[in-house]
């Protein structure tokens, strides 16, 4: 069961990617990669430690992905943080 999480998590790796938002323009967003990405599992999840891209309109890292019941959920966490925390990924029918 943890090898199919961690292929499903190597999978989804590329999708962690950075929202971008500015105060005086909230029409739209952009999408950047975060870098340096490396994780530490947990039960049911991961921790993701990243580097941020240093920009001055980023405000937030958001992490999307589709827990083990199929729902699409996100975390976010603040600019000033390096790390975010993803839950869910438990597949009770193969255990």
């Amino acid at each position: 069961m943890k090898k199919d999480i961690f292929k499903w998590f190597f999978f989804m790796l590329p999708l962690l990617s950075v929202g971008i938002s500015s105060c005086e323009d909230d029409e739209g967003s952009s999408l950047t990669a975060v870098t340096n990405v490396s994780y530490e599992p947990t039960a049911g999840g991961a921790i993701i430690n990243f580097t941020a891209p240093l920009n001055n309109d980023l405000l937030y890292v958001k992490a999307l992905y589709t827990n083990s019941l199929g729902e699409e959920v996100y975390n976010v966490v603040s600019v000033y943080d390096n790390k975010i925390e993803i839950e869910g990924l438990v597949d009770e029918s193969k255990s």
